[in-house]
């Protein structure tokens, strides 16, 4: 899963206060919001 914000429809902001609100381990919102995406884009050094 990939943070998406839907702008300009939903704001930033917007998501993310929902997505606060959901009852996720807090240890796999960054992989939501930042990880993934480095790892799906190969943006990781090496």
């Amino acid at each position: 899963m990939l943070f998406g914000s839907d702008y300009p429809v939903i704001t930033p902001d917007r998501w993310l206060a929902d997505f606060a609100k959901l009852e996720i381990k807090p240890e796999v919102r960054p992989k939501i919001l930042k990880h993934n995406a480095i790892r799906l884009l190969r943006l990781e050094k090496t």
